[in-house]
């Protein structure tokens, strides 16, 4: 690397450990916004002890971002990656900020601001198109027949394959050792790499994953929830897969897939079909009937 580019690496280094800071200041004020911290253990200590006010956090992010922009980018691409991801994490912390002082945003500004993404707004149409293609293909064919309306016929559809709460620690256990086994054949892991499963209620999610340093993580999984064969194959492997292992701190690709993952397939259609021209969510459209 030239001196240049060992320059440049430097200062996008500084940003990223002032970053990291701000984070874990914030965190004081918002405990789910830290999900999991396996670095220096004096910079949380110090995060602790200083709780930094929210206008404090607000005025050094603003202060961040203007340093940031003047930061040279060129170089590998890796860096000039780097540098627009920190440039998206920080705006983002900023908007966080906002919100805990009491600034409300519309949806689409809030998952703009947040996760750098917006829900796109489709007509009914759009939708219908899918629920024809769904209503051929699930058996029944509407309340003149066994299975009711399209929804009903689609839980009655997915039934056989709910994975008994007894049998569910089983199932995911062999799951991740599957999973395990396949990601052998393509990466080499630490041979210290573990997951420990723990089976949780009153959570709003099915599953989700903690890493917690040293290539060990905590797997927790809602207990209470409705567990199927093909969703537990799949939440295991998202859950252990090794990226989890390499960057912890981005949870969800974006909304929907929050929302799709919490309310499930048709309350989110519902909602998003049904999206005022403001970007709202219309009150009571995301509760099933």
């Amino acid at each position: 690397m030239s001196s240049g580019g060992a320059q440049a690496a430097d200062d996008i280094n500084a940003v990223a450990e002032r970053y990291a800071h701000l984070v874990l200041a914030l965190g004081q004020h918002d405990p789910d916004y830290v999900d999991a911290f396996y670095g220096p253990p004096k910079w949380k200590t110090q995060a602790e002890k200083e709780k930094k006010s929210l206008d404090a956090i607000g005025a050094e992010a603003v202060e961040l971002s203007a340093t940031l922009a003047k930061t040279p980018n060129a170089g590998d691409e890796l860096l000039r990656l780097r540098h627009e991801y920190l440039q998206k994490q920080v705006a983002a912390l900023a908007a966080r900020v906002r919100m805990l002082k009491g600034e409300k945003l519309r949806f689409d500004d809030e998952s703009r601001a947040l996760y750098d993404a917006v829900a796109p707004t489709f007509p009914d149409s759009h939708f219908n198109q899918f629920i024809a293609q769904l209503d051929a293909k699930i058996p029944g064919k509407g309340p003149s027949r066994t299975g009711g309306s399209l929804w009903e016929r689609y839980e009655m559809w997915r039934k056989p394959f709910v994975i008994p709460k007894e049998k569910l620690d089983t199932v995911f256990q062999l799951a991740i050792k599957e999973c395990r086994a396949r990601t052998l054949a393509h990466v080499a892991l630490p041979p210290t790499e573990s997951f420990s499963v723990e089976y949780v209620t009153n959570k709003p999610w099915g599953g989700y994953n903690w890493y917690k340093g040293n290539f060990h993580s905590v797997i927790q999984v809602r207990s209470a929830h409705l567990h199927r064969s093909r969703g537990r194959s799949r939440g295991a492997r998202r859950l252990s897969r090794p990226s989890r292992l390499q960057f912890a701190a981005g949870k969800e690709p974006g909304p929907r897939s929050r929302l799709a993952g919490v309310f499930g397939l048709r309350t989110v259609l519902t909602a998003i079909a049904h999206r005022r021209r403001d970007g709202e969510f219309r009150p009571g459209r995301c509760v099933p009937d």
